[in-house]
């Protein structure tokens, strides 16, 4: 592929703007060339935020997170715990859930474990949280992230029990939070 560039037309001719010197240039000249490459960078926002609305970031394999989340589930009935890797998991979801968050992929993943706490209880959450796991969630778009807040509430039934009920009141996992 050819490289790209952007090349402005003006009364004056056809430049590149990182090859012109723009002081040669009045104010009405430069506000207008202003107006021209606000324009376009607007256009291009819109049209990239269009594709990935349209777009996963990534392949959804519910039945695949349902299998990882199911397993942690077997993993507290059985053992009563999860791995040390897991456990880190939920200690990090939980630490993200009681802090303010100013990373914006972090806070996406805040809002998941706040929309999985509503909807599903804690204890789904909690299983997200060891057996998806921060990374898969954030590198999802919006419309993945809620569909599967959705897909695991309408399987909440069959993930609830006491000992899960018991594992989330040892993790403290917070209510919902901001």
């Amino acid at each position: 592929m050819e490289s790209i560039g952007i090349l402005l037309r003006t009364t004056r001719g056809d430049f590149r703007p990182c090859d012109v010197d723009l002081a040669n240039f009045n104010n009405p000249e430069l506000e207008a060339i202003f107006q021209e490459a606000r324009g376009a960078t607007f256009s291009l926002e819109a049209e990239l935020a269009n594709r990935h609305s349209k777009t996963p970031a990534v392949p959804l394999p519910f039945p695949e997170f349902e299998t990882r989340v199911r397993s942690r589930l077997k993993q507290i009935q059985v053992d009563g715990r999860l791995s040390a890797r897991d456990a880190n998991s939920v200690k990090h979801a939980v630490s993200i859930l009681t802090t303010e968050q100013t990373d914006l992929r972090v806070g996406l993943y805040k809002q998941f474990l706040n929309d999985t706490i509503r909807h599903c209880g804690h204890g789904v959450s909690l299983l997200c949280a060891a057996g998806i796991g921060s990374s898969r969630i954030r590198d999802m778009n919006s419309q993945a992230r809620t569909n599967l807040v959705q897909y695991f509430k309408s399987k909440r039934a069959s993930l609830d029990c006491q000992e899960l009920d018991d594992f989330v009141m040892q993790h403290w996992l917070p209510l919902c939070t901001g």
